[in-house]
């Protein structure tokens, strides 16, 4: 009998061993399991790590696109850096923002996330916020510096992306906050342009006051 448990104890201790505690560590992050990320750093997984199978993402990132506010508080108690970028060079402001969790946001920018940190074809936070619609966290962009007039690689800038989705609170605080609505894009077409071709009709007819007086 203590033989067949000494040899129980040896491969239970090899298969912890054997545990990718990284890989661990992304999957609790993901999870919101913060137990099972606590413990995933306390048997070696680097904070910071990124998996090349995730397409560089890091366990803040990942936290932050799920909306797990604990899990977010405790990695960057342990000096998760937010400003690495992934291989398509978004960071975790950027997928706080797609998971529209203000909380998250708001956390991210107190840990000094660079709000104007562009990611691939130029998208911004302000330009994710104003394109999914995310009014409150557009909002606090603008309250802590985002630049207004951004503009990605298609040169759409968050008012002309508003406009064409049809997100009217966020154009109206755009324009409250220096948005030019005379910016066009790639396709040489200004936010009316874009609200018309979309048949959005209260931005039409706001969007029409203010370019008459340009």
């Amino acid at each position: 009998m203590k033989s067949i448990l000494i040899l129980f104890i040896f491969f239970l201790t090899i298969s912890i061993s054997a545990i990718d505690w990284n890989e661990t560590l992304l999957e609790s992050s993901e999870n919101g399991d913060l137990p099972r990320v606590k413990q995933s750093l306390e048997k070696g997984a680097k904070v910071n790590f990124q998996s090349e199978d995730k397409g560089g993402l890091t366990p803040l990132m990942i936290a932050a696109e799920k909306g797990h506010l604990d899990v977010l508080k405790f990695l960057l108690t342990k000096k998760a850096k937010v400003n690495i970028k992934d291989s398509e060079e978004y960071h975790a402001l950027m997928y706080g923002v797609r998971g529209g969790n203000l909380e998250i946001v708001k956390l991210l920018v107190q840990n000094k996330a660079n709000v104007n940190l562009a990611g691939l074809d130029g998208w911004t936070p302000l330009l994710d916020a104003a394109n999914l619609g995310y009014t409150e966290i557009v909002k606090y962009l603008l309250k802590v510096g985002a630049y207004v007039n951004d503009v990605n690689s298609y040169e759409e800038t968050a008012l002309i992306l508003a406009a064409k989705n049809g997100h009217t609170s966020i154009v109206r605080i755009l324009l409250k906050h220096g948005a030019d609505p005379m910016l066009v894009d790639a396709e040489g077409k200004n936010a009316l342009q874009n609200a018309e071709a979309a048949g959005h009709k209260e931005i039409i007819e706001i969007l029409k006051k203010v370019t008459s007086k340009n």
